[in-house]
Order: structure tokens, then sequence, then C-alpha cells
């Protein structure tokens, strides 16, 4: 017998069952296992399953390190207008384009998810808000001006990304995502093709004056 299995055997064995059920596998194999558990097989970026740990990694990586980290939530514009118009094909191919030239055009130093469906993530360590809305509009420029091709169709896809620091405009991992969230909202709504930084407005007055008094 193996060392491999008779330390899974002693393990399997002992009281607290340090091991339930093992199994032999080779490594080829159990990097395989990781892979589809972490990378998103269509675009090739990280999937949803890794995001909350990266996201604590590097909020812990931030905080001994007293610097900023900048999340942007991207989103393709219409993107159910194309599916709906040209199959779901010609979507997985945006999608798959789109994923490479998101993994093309960041740092090194960055990380790109696919967060789901439509929607990206993109996590910039030592990232203030200039420079990170500064990267975001020349990706979102690049998408804009490349022609997604296929079966003689061209394509012409637009992104919004809405954009939060942390700890500039929030104080926890869940506040950072739901802040992006808000300005991507806003984005949007300004008419998409846009990326926007959170605004904390917290008025006290009305947008407009009044044009008599108010009687109480």
């Amino acid at each position: 017998m193996s060392l491999v299995a008779i330390i899974c055997d002693y393990f399997a064995n002992q009281e607290n069952k340090l091991i339930n059920h093992p199994k032999r596998t080779t490594l080829e194999h159990f990097d395989s296992l990781v892979n589809h558990s972490t990378i998103d097989r269509l675009t090739g970026l990280f999937n949803r399953n890794c995001f909350n740990d990266t996201l604590t990694h590097l909020l812990a990586l931030t905080q001994r390190e007293d610097s900023e980290l900048s999340l942007v939530l991207l989103d393709l514009d219409d993107f159910k207008l194309v599916n709906d118009t040209y199959g779901h094909q010609m979507g997985d191919m945006v999608l798959h384009k789109f994923g490479r030239l998101l993994s093309s055009a960041i740092r090194k130093s960055d990380i790109a998810l696919r967060y789901g469906g439509e929607e990206f993530v993109i996590l910039m360590p030592n990232t203030n808000h200039k420079d990170a809305l500064m990267l975001s509009n020349r990706i979102r420029l690049n998408v804009k001006n490349t022609p997604f091709r296929e079966n003689g169709t061209n394509l012409h896809i637009s992104i919004s990304g809405g954009l939060a620091v942390y700890p500039t405009h929030a104080k926890t991992a869940d506040e950072l995502i739901y802040f992006a969230d808000s300005a991507l909202y806003r984005a949007k709504g300004a008419g998409k093709n846009n990326i926007k930084v959170f605004k904390n407005e917290r008025r006290h007055y009305l947008r407009v004056p009044l044009v008599k008094n108010i009687k109480i």
C-alpha cells in the first residue's frame, strides 16, 4: 500500500473522523475541479463563487496597508435585446469576447470577475476613484469601438458602470457592492454608455425654488 492510502485510512478511522469518505485522485483532476469552481468557462474570468472570498481578502489587505480599494460594477447595455434579436449563440459570443477584452484591459494588480449574467466586477487595489474612473472609461471606450462579429453580423456594444471606493464611500463589503450598484443605476438612468462614481447625496432642500408660501 502507498503512503497516501495509509494516511487517508488513518484519518478516516480516527474517532472524530477527520476525513469523511476519502477519495484518491490525480493532481490534474484536482486542478480541473478547482478551476471549474472558480473560473467562468464562457468568459475565462473568475466567477461569482470566489467573489466574496476575494473581496474579503482585498479589504483586509487594504485596511492593513491603509490604502484604497475601488470596485467597479459593469453591465452590458441592452444585452437582453441581443439575445432576443440574434439568439443566445450571439449573446454567448458577446460575453466571451467581452471577457477576453476585459482581461487584457485591466492591470496585473486588478481582478476581473463575472458577477452574473451580463454583469461584471473589477476590483482595483491601491486605486482611488480618479484612477479607477479613468481606467473604467478607457475600457468603456474600447468596448464601444470594438465590433463584435459573428456569422456575418456586426454588433456594437456599450457598457455602463458604477464605481465605489473603500473606505472613501463604504465601510463594509456589503456597502461597497451596494454603492457601486447604486452608481450603476445612475449611469443607466443617465442614458447608458457611461461610468458614474457613487455620490452620497443627502439633500435638505428642494431642487427648485417655491413659487408661493406653504400654508401649515
